[in-house]
C-alpha cells in the first residue's frame, strides 16, 4: 500500500514531459537527426517526434487503465464512444500497411498515430488528475514559448537579410531573402507553412484573453503578445496559415457578437489588435526588402508580399526604376517577382493527380492505397502511364511534381481518401463530428472552435504527420483544459 503524500513517479515523469510539450511542439524539423533516406522518405527525428515516442512509452500503463475504467464507468459513455471509433480507425490503419505500396513508410506512420493516440489519452489523464493551476501554467508555457518562437523568427530573417550562413539561421532554400527579396521565417520548422500552422494556436488563445471570464494575462500583456504572435504569422507569408487564421477569426468574432452578446467595441479592439500586427509584418517585409543584399526597395517588397499573398489578385504598378540600378554594385534581382503559380500548382497537381487515383478502381475507392503509400502510388501510376496526355492536357497538369516518389499530396482530406479509402474517410469524419458535438460542453468551447476550424482550412494546404504533431497534441490538451468538472 502507498504511503500517504507519495507521488508514483511514472505520474511525476508524464507530468515533467507535459509541461515540455508547449515548448518542444515548436522544434518539428530543427534540429533534426538525420538517420537514412530511401526512394521515398527521409528518415529524420526532431525533438517534438523524440518527446512523442518517450511520452507515448511512458503513457501505456496509465492508457490502459483508463480505458479500463472508462469501459466499466457507464457515466463515460461519450468518452467510451470516441475511445471505440479511434481505436477501430486504428486498427484498421494498422491492418492497410498489408496492401500499402511503401511498407516501411506505412510501419512508422501507422506507429506515430498509436503514439498519438496514447499521448492524448495520457495528456487527458494527467490535466484530470492534476490540480487547476497546471491548467494555467500550461497555457503560460505555451504562450511564452511562443514569444520565444517568434522572437527567433524576426531575428532569424534579419540574420538572413544581412546574408548570414544557412547554417546558422536555419532557414529553407525557399525562404530566403533571394526568393522575394525579403526573407519569411520558418523558425525551427521544415517551411513557413509550418511555423505559420504553429502560432494558429497562441494566436487564438491571445486574442481571446480579452473576452474570457479567467483571463491568463492581463490586458496590456495579452496585447503585446497577440500583436508579437500574429504579426510573425503574417510574415511568414504561409497563405494556408493566413487564410486558415482569417476566416477562424471571423467566425470566432461573430460566435462572441451573436451567442455570446459581447459588445461590438470589444471585438473591435481585437480587430485593432489584428490589423495592426498585419501592418507591422507587411511594413517589416518593405523594411527587409530595402536592406536586403537585392535591388529590391521598400516599395516592392510590400508590392510582392501582396501580390503573393492574394494569389496575384492585389497587383500594384512595378516602379518605373528599381533602387541601386549601378553595375558597379554586387546587388543582385530576386528570384521571383510576386506571385508564384508554382506553388499552387503543384498543390492542385498532387489533388487532381490523387483524386483521378483513388476514383479509377472499386477496392482503391473503398479501401484506399495503404497508410503511408498516397505519394509513391501517385508516383507509380504516372510511370506506368495511369495519366493519358489527354488528362494531363485537360486538368492542366504539371509533370514534373509526379515525377518524384518522396512527394506528399499537400491537401490532408486528399491524402485520407486515397491511402484509406471511403470508409478511412468516414471514420475520420465520424471522430471529428463527434469531438466538434461534444466540444459544447466546454465552459470556452469558442476558442476550441475557432482553433479546430483553423487547422481544418490549414491542412487543405498541407499533410503529413512529423511536421503537424502539434495539431494531434494541443487539441486534446486544449479541450482537457477547458473541460468542467462534469464532461
Amino acid at each position: 500500500m502507498k504511503k500517504p503524500g507519495k507521488t508514483n513517479p511514472l505520474i511525476k515523469i508524464r507530468s515533467g514531459l507535459l509541461y515540455c510539450l508547449p515548448i518542444a511542439i515548436f522544434f518539428s524539423y530543427h534540429p533534426v537527426l538525420t538517420i537514412s533516406e530511401n526512394a521515398t522518405m527521409n528518415l529524420e527525428l526532431s525533438l517534438i517526434l523524440i518527446w512523442l515516442i518517450i511520452f507515448s512509452i511512458f503513457s501505456i500503463p496509465s492508457v490502459f487503465h483508463l480505458i479500463y475504467n472508462v469501459i466499466k464507468n457507464k457515466q463515460e459513455k461519450k468518452f467510451r464512444i470516441l475511445i471505440t471509433l479511434v481505436i477501430i480507425f486504428l486498427l484498421y490503419a494498422t491492418a492497410s500497411i498489408m496492401w500499402s505500396k511503401n511498407f516501411l513508410r506505412a510501419v512508422l506512420t501507422d506507429g506515430i498515430l498509436w503514439c498519438l493516440f496514447l499521448s492524448s489519452i495520457s495528456i487527458i489523464d494527467i490535466i484530470k488528475n492534476s490540480q487547476e493551476s497546471i491548467k494555467k501554467n500550461l497555457l503560460k508555457t505555451l504562450c511564452f514559448s511562443s514569444l520565444l518562437a517568434c522572437l527567433w523568427c524576426w531575428i532569424q530573417s534579419i540574420l538572413d537579410v544581412f546574408g548570414a550562413d544557412q547554417s546558422t539561421t536555419f532557414m529553407c532554400d525557399g525562404c530566403k531573402t533571394i526568393t522575394f527579396g525579403f526573407p519569411h521565417p520558418n523558425g525551427f520548422t521544415a517551411e513557413p507553412q509550418y511555423m505559420g500552422n504553429l502560432l494558429l494556436i497562441p494566436a487564438f488563445i491571445l486574442l481571446y484573453q480579452y473576452f474570457s471570464s479567467t483571463p491568463i494575462f492581463s490586458k496590456k500583456l495579452s496585447t503585446f503578445f497577440a500583436v508579437v504572435v500574429v504579426s510573425t504569422l503574417f510574415l511568414t507569408l504561409s497563405r494556408g496559415a493566413i487564410y486558415a487564421f482569417c476566416l477562424a477569426y471571423l467566425f470566432m468574432a461573430l460566435w462572441l457578437i451573436i451567442k455570446e452578446r459581447i459588445k461590438v467595441k470589444r471585438i473591435l479592439f481585437s480587430v485593432l489588435t489584428v490589423f495592426v500586427s498585419f501592418i507591422l509584418a507587411v511594413l517589416a517585409q518593405g523594411i527587409f526588402s530595402e536592406l536586403s543584399y537585392t535591388n529590391d526597395t521598400f516599395y516592392s517588397g510590400i508590392r510582392k508580399s501582396l501580390n503573393q499573398l492574394s494569389l496575384g489578385i492585389i497587383d500594384l504598378p512595378v516602379e518605373k526604376e528599381e533602387k541601386k540600378d549601378n553595375p558597379e554594385t554586387d546587388e543582385i534581382s530576386s528570384i521571383h517577382d510576386g506571385y508564384i503559380e508554382a506553388s499552387t500548382n503543384e498543390r492542385m497537381t498532387l489533388t487532381i493527380a490523387s483524386l483521378k487515383l483513388w476514383s479509377s478502381n472499386p477496392l482503391i475507392a473503398i479501401f484506399g492505397v495503404g497508410i503511408g503509400s498516397a505519394g509513391s502510388s501517385v508516383n507509380q501510376a504516372y510511370i506506368e502511364g495511369f495519366y493519358t496526355n489527354e488528362f494531363l492536357e485537360k486538368e492542366g497538369i504539371n509533370e514534373g511534381t509526379l515525377t518524384s516518389p518522396k512527394k506528399i499530396i499537400q491537401n490532408e482530406y486528399v491524402e485520407i481518401l486515397l491511402e484509406f479509402g471511403i470508409i478511412g474517410f468516414l471514420l475520420v469524419c465520424a471522430i471529428i463530428l463527434f469531438l466538434i458535438k461534444n466540444i459544447k460542453d466546454k465552459k470556452e468551447s469558442v476558442l476550441l472552435y475557432s482553433i479546430i476550424l483553423s487547422f481544418g482550412v490549414s491542412v487543405v494546404f498541407s499533410s503529413g504527420l512529423p511536421n503537424a504533431l502539434h495539431i494531434y497534441l494541443i487539441i486534446p490538451l486544449l479541450a482537457s483544459i477547458s473541460a468542467n468538472k462534469k464532461s
